[in-house]
């Protein structure tokens, strides 16, 4: 316990048992002294007698003895009483403090309130109740990140499990091809690959799914991330989202305006996470009929990456938004940044990832 606080409730106890002490003995002398008075008027018919012995009959001073005797035994009980009383009408407000203390943690423990106890003198009581709050704050503030930590872990669990669905839509779509029978042994091969890396992607998701139910609650490990080529990678990336779009029934226009190597610092598997995101809302929502345009360029200090595509007007695919609060968390991560515009008609995203100077 700090120094400051020490033996300072022990010496307000002595000085209430030496101050209540002092009045009893007080009290006691002049109860005493005033029952003397009162039995000498009685007994003598006469004030104050210096030595009764010089006045009184044998016969009445062995009377006069025992009634002093009596009188002083009487006094001490109500001197004794006086002290206990005086003592603990000192303590009342230590004791009233302590009572206060003890119904608060009561309620604290029943969970019927957070309410923290008043700080009141300077002494040990004070100094207990100061820990208490604190001990409560840090609790309650544990609690809070608790509850916290536990929404965002159920908010991840469904964002992951909302981006495996896409890979997984692939691949039951290519096996689908397969199982037709309507393909040469080159597409076939060709889509059994397509199919094994779509599955690939699912097991790293389901892989993350697990670690983020384990351990941390962010999006991204920044131990995963590297330096990349963006080039190389973002045409390797819109190469396979052309042929699978094209595959689905729509019309793919690539624009790819990045032509020297430009690096950007990412998780690619993160990126696909982006990419299959975006790829699922225009299977949901994107009119067929119209082209689906992707284009990459630089853009001030950034590696630019939109995409845009017609709203198909009678899609009854239902919305959760969770596909773009993924893609801004990812893209954030990242350091980056996203535009979204949308009207009735018209979708467009846009993607702004920072380039990494070598």
């Amino acid at each position: 316990m700090n120094n400051k606080f020490t033996s300072k409730l022990g010496l307000k106890l002595l000085g209430c048992i030496a101050l209540s002490l002092i009045i009893s003995v007080f009290c006691y002398y002049i109860l005493f002294y005033a029952s003397l008075i009162f039995a000498e008027k009685v007994i003598a018919g006469f004030h104050y007698i210096p030595d009764p012995q010089y006045v009184l009959k044998p016969s009445l001073l062995v009377k006069y003895q025992l009634f002093i005797n009596r009188i002083r035994i009487i006094c001490i009980i109500a001197s004794f009483i006086l002290f206990i009383f005086s003592f603990l009408l000192m303590l009342d407000s230590k004791l009233q403090y302590i009572r206060e203390i003890s119904e608060i943690l009561s309620l604290i423990q029943s969970g019927k309130s957070s309410e923290r106890i008043p700080l009141k003198g300077n002494d040990e009581l004070n100094f207990l109740a100061e820990n208490i709050n604190t001990m409560m704050d840090r609790i309650s503030e544990h609690r809070n990140k608790e509850e916290m930590l536990q929404t965002q872990n159920k908010q991840i669990i469904m964002e992951l499990a909302h981006d495996i669905r896409t890979p997984l839509t692939s691949v039951m779509s290519y096996i689908e091809f397969i199982k037709k029978g309507n393909c040469t042994e080159e597409q076939e091969q060709q889509y059994l690959d397509i199919a094994y890396n779509k599955s690939e992607q699912i097991k790293q998701l389901t892989d993350k799914l697990f670690e983020k139910c384990k351990d941390d609650l962010n999006y991204s490990d920044s131990s995963n991330f590297e330096i990349v080529d963006s080039k190389v990678l973002l045409l390797q990336i819109l190469f396979d989202v052309q042929e699978y779009l094209s595959e689905n029934g729509y019309n793919v226009d690539i624009k790819n305006n990045i032509t020297s190597p430009t690096y950007i610092k990412i998780d690619i598997s993160e990126l696909n996470r982006v990419i299959d995101n975006l790829i699922s809302n225009i299977l949901k929502y994107a009119d067929k009929n119209d082209k689906i345009i992707w284009e990459t360029k630089i853009q001030d200090n950034f590696i630019l990456i939109s995409q845009k595509n017609t709203i198909y007007k009678y899609s009854n695919a239902e919305t959760s938004g969770i596909g773009l609060k993924n893609i801004k968390s990812i893209i954030e991560s990242f350091a980056g940044k996203i535009s979204v515009k949308k009207t009735e008609d018209l979708f467009l995203i846009e993607i702004f990832l920072p380039i990494q100077k070598i």
